[in-house]
């Protein structure tokens, strides 16, 4: 009958342990670390081309409806300063052109440049004027 609670393990090989180092298991952590941030980093990049390019398509769409719209306004100002157009809208509102003879420039003095008596006397003192 065997014993169960006893053996004998002096002839039994001794193996090796097998189990990783902590500088080959900081090696793989390393490795698959830069492979990751590689990757990142390529989607990163990616992810900017392709912001740049959305950005592009935006502002070439943006300058072509700006240069309608300044062809739109350089005919708008064609029109506008044409003295034919310039007529007819006068005429419309019931404007009339003026002869030379009856129109006249009156020249006049401003008030601000040469003061008058007033205003010199609006700018002397309350005891100035009761002193006197």
């Amino acid at each position: 009958m065997m014993d169960c609670c006893y053996q004998n393990y002096r002839n039994l090989p001794v193996q090796e342990v097998s189990g990783a180092t902590g500088w080959e298991m900081l090696r793989w952590l390393l490795a698959v670390g830069l492979v990751a941030a590689l990757v990142l980093g390529y989607a990163g990049l990616r992810m900017g081309i392709l912001e740049s390019q959305y950005e592009a398509a935006r502002l070439r769409k943006e300058n072509t409806e700006l240069r309608e719209f300044n062809d739109a306004l350089r005919v708008e100002h064609a029109t506008l300063i044409n003295p034919e157009t310039i007529d007819r809208r006068a005429s419309s509102l019931g404007l009339i052109d003026s002869s030379t003879g009856s129109v006249r420039i009156i020249e006049g003095k401003s008030r601000l440049s040469e003061p008058g008596s007033e205003l010199v006397a609006a700018g002397r003192s309350r005891f100035e004027a009761s002193s006197e």
